[in-house]
């Protein structure tokens, strides 16, 4: 297919959000110079731009800078307050709502662990409950909110807004969130799987991933990757780019052989913990808390989520030493680096982002071992070094990022936007 061409309005829609994303990339803000330096425009058309953002409240004029000789320079910077968005993720074990302006700022949170009925139309009702309160908490000026994003478990139908059949999620096929969530809270929504969401997210509020090709892993429930290529988000065709649960791990035995298993079902969290009852490290009522929780079908909200406990079990039988629980953790660190090495290798990744819910019980042992190992294991290692390294977004990256969802769709610049049939 030949894309249409674009036209003068366009282009200067697009020349706007060039600023307001090198503006807003620079937290301490930058001069007119600087945005004519940065972006390539003229200073005329940077000029035009400022007085437009200037007057829409997107922007402020908050004092001058002094750069040799001649007229002090007058810096530009985004109001904090002026925009702000509603993030949701549902998790099949927790479920997170953020209010965050768009300097990555979290104004009000919640989380509670994800009913457990299969019926999503009650948990379409918890989480508008939900939404309405942050909003309250938030303090967010009426009129701020640009909307509302939602992170999944994947495999979603973009198009018509659905969940499709989460492996975690029964009872959850072709269920239409997006559209009952626009239509509980009012706000224009948009929905995005959560490892993807966690890409945009890290890619919205770091500071060093500009023209990177880089992974998000994200650890929750299940597994996902988020991709990104030369600073743009990879979303493929259906949107559903990154599905990596069924990558092939090995994993080694005491006689030095290996069992070929799924990194989905090796190495999520719930394998963890799973495999941490087994071994007797969780006390049993965790675990009869983790089978009620698999199998339940009422309304009920479970007062703790039992992959957080037997994870916290887990890492305190680690810390203290405990043969069992190193090698759960060990075994689980590698054959996620064995997934790593081969999604890298696939894109030419330089850089790898570990996160989710979980990672917080994680983080501290599975970087002593990640880097050397996805480097070892990397067919490319010869020729670049995988920087691995954990989210900076913290435990709510997947509902951070499903804010950033609602950023992205307004305030990113991307090329494809410039043509008539975009």
């Amino acid at each position: 297919m030949i894309p249409s061409g674009t036209n003068l309005p366009k282009v200067g829609d697009f020349n706007q959000i060039v600023v307001l994303e090198a503006i807003r990339r620079v937290p301490d803000g930058l001069s007119r110079v600087e945005l004519a330096s940065d972006t390539g425009l003229s200073s005329q058309t940077i000029t035009n731009i400022a007085k437009k953002l200037l007057a829409s409240g997107l922007i402020a004029e908050v004092g001058r800078e002094t750069v040799g000789p001649g007229k002090p320079r007058t810096i530009l910077q985004l109001k904090r307050n002026a925009r702000y968005a509603v993030g949701i993720h549902i998790d099949p074990t927790t479920t997170t709502v953020v209010v965050m302006n768009w300097c990555g700022d979290v104004t009000a949170r919640e989380r509670i662990t994800t009913p457990l009925s299969h019926d999503p139309g009650l948990v379409v009702s918890r989480v508008t409950d939900l939404v309405d309160g942050v909003i309250s908490a938030s303090n967010a000026p009426k009129g701020a909110i640009i909307g509302l994003g939602v992170a999944a478990p994947g495999p979603i139908n973009a198009a018509e807004g659905t969940v499709v059949h989460p492996p975690n999620l029964r009872g959850w096929e072709d269920v239409h969130l997006r559209d009952a969530l626009r239509e509980s809270t009012g706000l224009e929504t948009v929905m995005s799987k959560d490892a993807i969401a966690s890409m945009v997210a890290e890619r919205w509020l770091a500071r060093n991933l500009t023209g990177r090709t880089a992974i998000f892993i994200y650890l929750g429930s299940g597994v996902g990757a988020g991709l990104m290529a030369n600073g743009e988000v990879i979303r493929g065709s259906t949107l559903n780019a990154g599905e990596c649960g069924d990558l092939l791990v090995g994993q080694p035995t005491q006689d030095g052989s290996s069992v070929v298993g799924y990194f989905g079902r090796e190495c999520q969290p719930l394998a963890l913990a799973s495999k941490a009852i087994a071994a007797g490290l969780v006390p049993s009522e965790v675990g009869t808390l983790l089978d009620r929780s698999s199998e339940a079908t009422d309304s009920t909200q479970p007062p703790l989520d039992p992959i957080d406990l037997a994870l916290s079990c887990l890492t305190a039988s680690a810390a203290r030493g405990e043969a069992k629980a190193l090698d759960i953790l060990r075994r689980g660190s590698e054959a996620t680096a064995q997934a790593i090495a081969t999604i890298s290798d696939l894109v030419d990744a330089d850089q790898v982002i570990v996160g989710g819910p979980y990672w917080h019980h994680l983080e501290a042992w599975y970087m002593r071992w990640l880097a050397a190992d996805v480097n070892s294991f990397a067919g490319l290692a010869p020729l670049r070094q995988v920087l691995v390294r954990g989210s900076a977004v913290g435990t709510d990256v997947g509902a951070v990022g499903a804010a950033t969802l609602a950023f992205d769709e307004m305030f990113s610049p991307r090329a494809s936007t410039l043509f008539l049939n975009a």
